[in-house]
């Protein structure tokens, strides 16, 4: 009977020592699971905050291009054979990754908050004209007069406050000029498709009655200004190198584009720059609104934007060769 109670008492001690071991075993796990979450998220901040530090960078490298360019040549010309419209290769990046930056003439598309000021019979109504060309409804024209414009008077086929306001979430119209272009999609009876088409050609700048640049504009842009051309006329024109000094050259050059003189210039004021770091795995990207002042070169950030989609201009060419 003692011998019973001693092999008892082993039994359960050894039960003891193993639930200990066990115990010991969960929580050193629960707390190296902790540890590598800890890890992991510290990780991924220094990644983040690097890879907003190079896209500073980028936004620097694009302010000193523009002012150099401004410095070469001066405030009246701007064209797609200069330093800050090249294509640059991405950089690779000592913590494993890269970075890649490329910017963009706004002057070169339609500036939609130009509807403010396209009002009269005699101006030459670019949105309305692009809209027409890209085959899309005219009434986004109207609609986005009403968006913007500082009054509440419903014009056209436009509409106002209370059109909105009995939305399920309602909401009013600004009333101002806006630079988000997200903004259309608040607009009646526009499409994701709709916006899609229209947001390779058009765009917001904070000015109300913003010029083309010729220099830079695509054929879908520079059929808006012109009456009578061709599309293989403005497609031949747009694929060779332009150089005009003057929008008086230009129009010699081609005076299917006289009626729209006012409407035209040879040089750029806003650009957008558009930047993506990678990291380790991280990824970020950055577009900003580049305003540089025509008397004097000034470079200054209108507006970043870390959400908007990062699309590469960089085309790799790859052959395939079968053995």
């Amino acid at each position: 009977m003692p011998f019973n109670i001693r092999k008892n008492q082993s039994g359960l001690a050894l039960v003891s020592v193993l639930l200990v071991i066990f115990v010991l075993v969960a929580v050193t796990g629960r707390l190296t699971s902790n540890h590598n979450i800890v890890v992991s998220r510290h990780a991924n901040t220094f990644e983040h905050d690097q890879a907003i530090q190079y896209l500073f960078g980028a936004e620097s490298m694009a302010k000193e291009a523009l002012y150099n360019d401004y410095l070469t040549t001066g405030s009246k010309i701007d064209h797609l054979g200069e330093i800050w419209a090249s294509n640059i290769m991405p950089f690779e990046l000592d913590e494993g990754g890269f970075l890649e930056i490329h910017v963009n003439d706004l002057n070169a598309c339609v500036n939609l908050n130009n509807v403010l000021s396209e009002t009269s019979k005699e101006s030459v109504k670019t949105v309305n004209k692009l809209l027409l060309t890209l085959g899309l409804p005219t009434e986004i024209e109207d609609l986005w007069r009403d968006w913007i414009d500082k009054d509440s008077e419903v014009k056209r086929l436009g509409a106002e406050d209370m059109d909105y306001a009995s939305s399920q979430i309602p909401y009013r119209t600004p009333n101002r000029i806006v630079i988000n272009f997200s903004e259309l999609m608040l607009l009646k009876s526009i499409s994701a498709e709709h916006l899609s088409i229209l947001s390779q050609y058009a765009c917001l700048i904070p000015d109300s009655n913003s010029q083309i640049n010729v220099n830079t504009a695509p054929a879908e842009v520079l059929q808006v200004l012109s009456e009578n051309v061709s599309v293989s006329e403005l497609v031949s024109l747009t694929e060779t190198q332009r150089a005009f000094e003057s929008p008086e050259q230009f129009v010699q050059s081609f005076p299917k584009f006289q009626k729209s003189l006012g409407k035209i210039t040879t040089s750029s004021m806003y650009f957008e720059m558009s930047a993506q770091a990678k990291v380790g795995n991280t990824q970020v990207s950055l577009s900003s609104l580049i305003y540089r002042n025509p008397k004097d070169g000034k470079i200054s950030i209108l507006k970043r934007d870390f959400g908007k989609l990062f699309t590469s201009k960089i085309q790799i060419e790859t052959e395939i060769q079968s053995i």
